[in-house]
C-alpha cells in the first residue's frame, strides 16, 4: 500500500495510538484513470485517489485514519501486469521514469522523448513533461514534483 509505505496515511489505534502498517486494516476507493491509449489501458491500471473524493473504510470504533498532506490532495500511481508500481504524482519519490523504462520494453527502438510525449498524449491528469524536465535535471522544488505531504516554498 503505497499510501502507508509512503507516510501519507496512518492508521492508528484509537485508544492508545499505536500505529499499524498492515493496508488490510483499511479499504481505499481509487479512481481508475482511463487513458485514450489501447496499450496503457491493457497493461497498467492508472490509478487515482483523492483525499476529498476517495472513501476510505475502515473500523472507525477501533481505528483513526490520518492524512499527511498540506498543498495537494490528489495521488497517481500505475501498476503494471506483474503488480509493480510506479508513484507518479503526489508521493514522496516519482518513478516517472521506471514507468517510461517499462514502457519503452514495447517501443523498443523510441527515445524517451518519444515515451514522454506518447504518455502526454494518452493521459491528461499528469504533467509528464514538467516532472521529467525536473528529475532530469534535479529540480525538486517545482510544483508538479512536490510531494503533497511537504508543500511548497512561498518564496
Amino acid at each position: 500500500m503505497n499510501l502507508i509505505e509512503d507516510g501519507i496515511l496512518t492508521i492508528q489505534d484509537k485508544n492508545d495510538r499505536n500505529k499499524y502498517y498492515n493496508p488490510e486494516l483499511i479499504n481505499i476507493q481509487f479512481d481508475t484513470i482511463k487513458t485514450s491509449s489501447i496499450y496503457l489501458d491493457e497493461n497498467f491500471k492508472i490509478l487515482k485517489f483523492n483525499l476529498q473524493k476517495n472513501d476510505v473504510e475502515y473500523d472507525r470504533d477501533k481505528l483513526v485514519a490520518l492524512f499527511n498532506s498540506s498543498f495537494c490532495d490528489t495521488y497517481v500511481l500505475a501498476i503494471d501486469s506483474e503488480n509493480n508500481s510506479y508513484k507518479l504524482s503526489g508521493f514522496s519519490k516519482n518513478d516517472l521514469l521506471y514507468f517510461m523504462n517499462s514502457i519503452k520494453k514495447i517501443f523498443h527502438d523510441k527515445s524517451s522523448k518519444y515515451i514522454l510525449n506518447y504518455l502526454k498524449d494518452n493521459i491528461q491528469e499528469i504533467d509528464f513533461e514538467c516532472i521529467y524536465k525536473s528529475v532530469k535535471n534535479e529540480k525538486f522544488d517545482i510544483k508538479c514534483i512536490v510531494p503533497c505531504s511537504e508543500g511548497i516554498r512561498s518564496h
